[in-house]
């Protein structure tokens, strides 16, 4: 038996002679269980977990050669990450969760980049995550956009002084709750919601905005955000707005009146590609609408205390002034097809014209020469008759629509 085991032993050694001599690929290629690990991680590319555990290194999870191939990552109990967290875990693109629910993170001061570009990730935990420390979270979150939920209930941001792009391109989050946030100390937000494009509700209502500087692109490309309350919003210090509400196509109304603009240096295109706006309310130091801020005119504006008015000019953008504290809306298109006799789109002369000769040839006993359609449309007072009566209601109207009144046709009648 003995001399069996000593047979054995000798070919063992010579076919791992002779594995080495002829190249055998490296030991962590085969599925063991961990065939990659380092003071502060074990991995194991058959699963495609990476561990954290103990003291994390910075170097060694930034810098890990595999990457690519890392499905999940999770912090074993005791698991301390660094004082700098900047990009620890950037480019791990292909990496579809991630359990940080056992990690200290009590020494962390910089979070600035930490899941940037994890493109895959669908499942975040960092329920327990202590943020005390951290001054800085800026593009943490940046296009994280598999990510369909986040969980910051834990977060103290209380010494937090950037948050520029914090949640950038994250375009798949439905909903974000930051009711408890404390941003007293935050100086920028440019690009903090930029292009989340699933978002439909945000709660803001903590948000603490008197020392911001930069607000530019806040809001911008949330095409599908219903509502916003900003009511709290202190602007005092801002300078920029630049496409600040630009592609929110959904919101219907937007309540600024807490907005002071007495700082602002460039708001250009603030409220482009805003479609669905059609009711704007502006507090006393908001200043004027110009047509640099690109707010689509549509059929016109007008202020709610005088609604007969309009007031936004020709162009393709409204342009008024604001006086104290007013709500203004867009006038509303009529779906009231009377007295469009010629089908053309618009009510005025030509459709009173059209009338006045169907009324003859009617009076003439011959056929008024009108479709069914355009009989309907030409009897504007609904008295059952064609006649110079409707036309009188057209040429008035159109007289007031001329002087830029908001006005109807019942108005008339």
């Amino acid at each position: 038996m003995r001399i069996k085991r000593m047979i054995a032993a000798a070919l063992s050694l010579t076919m791992l002679g002779g594995a080495f001599a002829f190249g055998a690929p490296d030991v962590r290629d085969f599925g063991i269980a961990a065939d990659a690990a380092g003071a502060c991680y074990t991995f194991n590319s058959t699963t495609g977990l990476l561990t954290l555990n103990g003291n994390v290194d910075y170097q060694e999870i930034v810098t890990f050669d595999q990457k690519e191939n890392v499905k999940r990552i999770k912090a074993a109990e005791g698991t301390v990450l660094p004082e700098n967290c900047i990009a620890l875990f950037q480019d791990y693109n292909n990496c579809i969760s991630i359990d940080l629910k056992n990690a200290d993170t009590s020494n962390v001061e910089y979070m600035i980049q930490m899941f940037r570009f994890c493109s895959s990730l669908t499942e975040l935990d960092i329920s327990s995550f202590d943020t005390s420390n951290v001054v800085n979270m800026s593009e943490m979150f940046l296009d994280c956009s598999s990510l369909t939920s986040l969980d910051l209930s834990s977060f103290d941001t209380s010494n937090v002084q950037k948050a520029d792009r914090m949640f950038c391109s994250c375009s798949s989050l439905t909903t974000l709750d930051l009711s408890g946030f404390d941003t007293s100390r935050v100086a920028d937000m440019y690009f903090l919601f930029y292009q989340c494009s699933s978002l439909t509700t945000l709660d803001l209502s903590s948000f603490d905005t008197s020392k911001v500087t930069d607000m530019c692109s806040m809001f911008e490309g949330c095409k599908a955000l219903t509502a916003l309350d900003l009511s709290g919003f202190d602007t005092g210090n801002v300078k920029y707005m630049e496409a600040m509400f630009r592609g929110c196509a959904s919101l219907e109304s937007l309540d600024l009146s807490s907005f002071d603009t007495g700082k602002v240096e460039s708001a250009g295109a603030m409220f482009r590609d805003c479609t669905g706006l059609s009711e704007l309310t502006l507090g006393k130091d908001f200043g004027d609408i110009a047509e640099g801020h690109k707010l689509p005119i549509g059929k016109g504006w007008v202020n709610e205390k005088d609604p007969t008015t309009v007031i936004s000019g020709s162009g393709e953008y409204a342009a008024f002034s604001n006086i104290g504290t007013n709500t203004y809306v867009q006038i509303v298109t009529s779906t009231d097809t009377r007295g469009d006799v010629n089908e053309d789109g618009t009510v005025n002369a030509n459709d009173a014209a059209r009338i006045l000769m169907a009324a003859a040839r009617i009076g003439a006993k011959q056929d008024s020469g009108l479709t069914e359609g355009q009989a309907l449309a030409a009897n504007v007072n609904g008295d059952g008759a064609i006649n110079a009566n409707d036309a009188s209601i057209i040429l008035r109207y159109a007289a007031a629509i001329g002087a830029k009144r908001q006005v109807v046709l019942d108005d008339f009648i």
